[in-house]
């Protein structure tokens, strides 16, 4: 889901999402993805602008550690060798 959308070549091909149309339900599962994939306490910010889009589409060693921050989210650590 997230590379899907950071490798979407256009950002208008995304479906308009009104929150206050929402359900109570859907408004919860919203939440728990911005918590997710939006996370205010990630260093690496999926919404930090297009520049950063950009730069996780080119740079890989930017992407993993975005997505580490996903991953250590869901309490999984990298396991040391």
């Amino acid at each position: 889901m997230v590379q899907a959308y950071i490798f979407l070549e256009d950002q208008s091909e995304l479906e308009d999402l009104s929150y206050s149309k929402l359900s109570e339900e859907g408004k919860e599962v919203y939440h728990l993805f911005y918590k997710i994939f939006l996370n205010d306490d990630y260093e690496i910010k999926l919404n930090g602008g297009r520049e950063n889009i950009i730069r996780m589409q080119t740079d890989q060693a930017y992407f993993w550690a975005y997505f580490g921050q996903l991953m250590s989210t869901f309490g999984f650590y990298p396991v040391e060798e």
